[in-house]
């Protein structure tokens, strides 16, 4: 029940916290996030770098598509909502560290839990500048979608290469 559990806390504090009224507004960065999340997927699909393992819900596939179309989504909404007007970058860069905190701790518990596994190299401490790089990109992805798709890219190729991810597709021929 780990992971159903935490999409309804977040789903409960989404509908709380965020700013439903104008959701139209942040649906594009939502679908960047949900898309980015099945490429991951689909490109590591022979070598992923986390799996989550199951619980009531029967596959890793089934729980990450609980994560890319659900939990992902719900908390980019209360990220983006959020977040805090103006020009200071010392706001900025506090409001995104607590995000990363809260995300590692919430992350912590689940493996101490026994439902999520890193794999093929990837570490706990590799964490914090993913969640550092994903928040930052999807800030972004509010005001310069083209760039945070050019740099998204640049990232994908680096860590398929830092990672030695095949390529391969996940459709085997027979």
């Amino acid at each position: 029940m780990m992971h159903i559990g935490f999409m309804v806390i977040i789903l409960i504090i989404t509908w709380w916290k965020a700013d439903w009224r104008n959701w139209g507004k942040y649906h594009p960065t939502l679908l960047y996030v949900a898309s980015s999340d099945l490429l991951y997927n689909y490109l590591c699909t022979k070598h992923l770098l986390w799996t989550y393992k199951p619980d009531v819900i029967l596959t890793h596939n089934s729980v990450d598509l609980v994560y890319t179309f659900i939990i992902l989504p719900a908390i980019s909404l209360l990220f983006l909502t959020n977040y805090p007007n103006g020009f200071r970058n010392s706001r900025h860069i506090r409001y995104i560290t607590v995000w990363v905190l809260a995300s590692l701790a919430v992350e912590k518990i689940i493996i101490m839990a026994g439902y999520l596994q890193f794999n093929n190299g990837w570490k706990f401490w590799m964490e914090i500048p993913f969640y550092y790089t994903m928040y930052s990109l999807i800030r972004l992805h509010q005001t310069r979608p083209l760039l945070t798709y050019a740099l998204s890219i640049m990232i994908i190729i680096f860590l398929i290469n830092a990672f030695d991810v095949p390529f391969t597709t996940p459709i085997e021929k027979r």
